[in-house]
């Protein structure tokens, strides 16, 4: 999977793909992970210290400063929970990053050739200068 680089924050706050990134993930947690802890009672213990470790988060350090070492560790405590859950896909349904189904090209529209619309315009120009020479007599 490939790795998305957070910018270290600036005094408008951290980054908002950060915060962003960080609250679906606190909501995974609270809604689909813990929900689950009746049907796969491992997954207790890597729940339990996802939101340990995400009530020690500081602010400045983990969000601002060290935010790309903050998410991946976000994003391998979550994946922890998703393999204790048997919630991971087959590796055949896992592709390498930029590997992906091109979709056919669009097909050519019908339409008039380069030498059809050179013919048209000399036949509305032979038909302007007729038009123009019948008035003229």
């Amino acid at each position: 999977m490939a790795t998305q680089d957070y910018n270290v924050g600036t005094p408008l706050g951290p980054d908002p793909r950060a915060v962003q990134d960080l609250e679906a993930i606190d909501t995974y947690v609270r809604t689909q992970a813990r929900p689950r802890i009746a049907q796969w009672p491992d997954s207790l213990a890597q729940i339990q210290d996802y939101e340990k470790w995400r009530q020690g988060l500081s602010w400045w350090i983990d969000m601002f400063v060290m935010v790309n070492d903050t998410m991946r560790t976000a994003k391998n405590k979550r994946d922890a929970i998703n393999v204790a859950q048997h919630n991971v896909l087959p590796e055949t349904a896992v592709v390498e990053p930029g590997a992906f189904v091109s979709p056919p090209p669009l097909p050519k529209k019908p339409g008039p050739s380069g030498f059809q619309l050179l013919l048209g315009g000399g036949l509305i120009g032979a038909v302007a200068a007729a038009i123009v020479f019948w008035r003229k007599r």
